[in-house]
């Protein structure tokens, strides 16, 4: 049976309301990428907020970097994005940023490091790609006149183009962003009648999301919005620090039918079970009341899974083999 990549996320919302300041923790597992002029790398982060409180999330990048997170401000505990752009080849070679938590007065940094790949320029493509994006938002405006103003807002927002790297084959991708909007671009490189372009406008935090698609002759469609994130250097082995004496316990590893977990004395439940594949999408989610918890597993493909938790703070963030 061919392997498969999962990710299963243990996550915890605490019932008592926590004293503010307490429970906030900022994970930043990949630090480490390689950039081309003009092109971009996204990385997850983890951000646990105690209830009632907000963070804020930025960057010290200069030097020819914009670094920043969509979205800046959470008021809930949340994956974010930290996306990262060379906008110039005046990069300086190599180059660390911090990136920043705050909540309450408390800051968390991690230290971010970026290096030249030396192997290409992402704005080669960059005029076929607005091309692409301005005849979108034209016919956007077409099919819903009604929101002409609110798409017109969009379409005039400050964008910043870039193109993800490591590059994608076959479908070539461009990405702009503007604060927590982001516009895809995509288009098939093939010859006619297998040649195609899309175009995807979203904002996540609003629910709101706009697909275009563009035919071998020209015709365009409106289409279902996908969603996209280009965090392809991210690796799932990567364990933000902690201490080994406060993590919880998974065990047999390599697995067959059943895990078994145990969360060390003084834990706050309950625990909250995230189940998400490798591009973040949740597959399950359920809670944990009980120092001593069992996953069953059988169902799942043989392969390289990770486990976490939290309850406010990390609690565990491990590699798990299947058999």
């Amino acid at each position: 049976m061919k392997n498969t990549l999962i990710i299963i996320v243990l996550a915890c919302l605490v019932q008592a309301s926590p004293v503010s300041g307490q429970g906030f923790s900022f994970s930043l597992p990949n630090t480490n990428f390689l950039l081309i002029q003009g092109g971009s790398v996204e990385t997850k982060a983890w951000v646990s907020v105690p209830q009632g409180d907000s963070a804020i999330l930025s960057t010290t990048a200069t030097g020819g970097i914009i670094a920043f997170f969509q979205p800046s401000v959470v008021k809930q505990s949340r994956f974010v994005y930290l996306i990262i752009i060379s906008i110039d080849s005046g990069l300086v070679q190599p180059q660390n940023f911090q990136a920043m938590a705050i909540c309450n007065g408390t800051t968390l940094q991690k230290t971010v490091h970026v290096e030249d790949a030396h192997d290409g320029n992402g704005y080669l493509l960059v005029d076929s790609a607005r091309y692409w994006l301005d005849t979108a938002f034209g016919y956007l405006k077409h099919s819903y006149p009604v929101q002409k103003i609110f798409l017109n807002q969009i379409e005039t927002l400050p964008w910043i183009a870039t193109f993800p790297y490591p590059p994608l084959w076959i479908v070539t991708h461009h990405l702009f962003v503007s604060g927590n909007w982001r516009a895809t671009v995509l288009w098939h490189n093939m010859v006619p009648p297998d040649n195609w372009e899309k175009i995807f406008v979203y904002n996540e935090e609003l629910d709101s999301c706009y697909g275009v698609h563009v035919d071998s002759y020209g015709q365009m469609s409106i289409i279902g919005c996908d969603i996209m994130h280009y965090n392809y250097q991210d690796t799932i082995t990567s364990v933000p620090d902690m201490p080994v004496a406060d993590m919880a316990r998974v065990w047999p590893n390599p697995a067959e039918d059943e895990v078994h977990i145990s969360f060390p004395e003084g834990t706050t439940f309950p625990v909250r079970i995230w189940m998400a594949d490798a591009t973040g999408r949740i597959l399950l989610e359920e809670c944990l009341q009980t120092p001593d918890a069992h996953l069953h597993t059988g169902g799942f493909t043989p392969g390289l899974y990770v486990l976490q938790a939290e309850n406010g703070g990390l609690l565990l963030r491990e590699k798990l083999i299947l058999r």
